[in-house]
């Protein structure tokens, strides 16, 4: 199942380097979602190639089975806005959380010296709280928010449907802000959560006035 999961993986990031572009026809757009497929991959396990192959085997015949007309009377549910940044995107936005933030792929407390006050606090102290600041981001964000990570998957997402990133499930070291730079959130995999931005730090500070004692504390 591993291989599967990778191949899919790989063709979804693909996939979403598409998100917002205008096609001209349906077969463009077919043609589009095919080459998703045809990423680089140097597999040195045989095995795992062959799956590998046979996985992008049956992406590329659900992809062709698809039929013009039957999806003009077909609905289907809208998903979450998630745009896969392209490699000059993502190195103009760096460049802008480096100017402002001190941003070089790691940030605060453990890299970084934020030019604006930050706090942090251990990951466990602020999940009881994930609603409320999910909340408080959606209120001070812009409509689309970025997510940058330490491997390069950078991303513009819609910020209705904004969570903190945990880095127990997304794996990386996650930093979220929007195109103002104006707030900054950043996950590490020391289990810390990092705050920037004058408005988001006192809306932080009202929620979490009974930890105070456990700002910028490491445990």
């Amino acid at each position: 199942m591993f291989p599967r999961y990778l191949v899919l993986a790989a063709i979804s990031k693909e996939i979403d380097m598409l998100v917002g572009q205008k096609r001209k026809s349906f077969s463009n757009c077919k043609y589009e979602l095919l080459a998703a497929a045809d990423y680089s991959d140097d597999e040195p396990n045989e095995k795992c190639q062959v799956t590998k192959e046979d996985e992008k085997r049956k992406y590329r015949e659900f992809i062709l089975s698809f039929d013009e007309n039957g999806l003009a009377n077909t609905t289907v549910k809208q998903l979450g806005f998630r745009r896969k940044l392209g490699k000059n995107e993502s190195e103009k936005i760096r460049k802008k959380l480096a100017e402002k933030w001190n941003y070089d792929g790691s940030w605060y407390p453990i890299g970084g010296n934020p030019h604006e006050e930050a706090l942090y606090l251990m990951e466990k102290y602020i999940t009881p709280f994930e609603k409320e600041i999910n909340d408080i981001i959606r209120s001070i964000s812009l409509s689309r928010y970025y997510t940058i990570d330490e491997f390069g998957d950078d991303y513009k997402r819609s910020v209705a449907d904004f969570t903190i990133p945990s880095y127990k499930y997304v794996g990386s070291e996650t930093l979220c802000c929007d195109d103002t730079f104006d707030w900054i959130i950043y996950v590490s995999h020391e289990s810390t959560i990092s705050f920037g931005g004058d408005r988001l730090i006192s809306q932080i500070k009202g929620l979490l006035k009974d930890y105070e004692s456990r700002f910028d504390v490491w445990e």
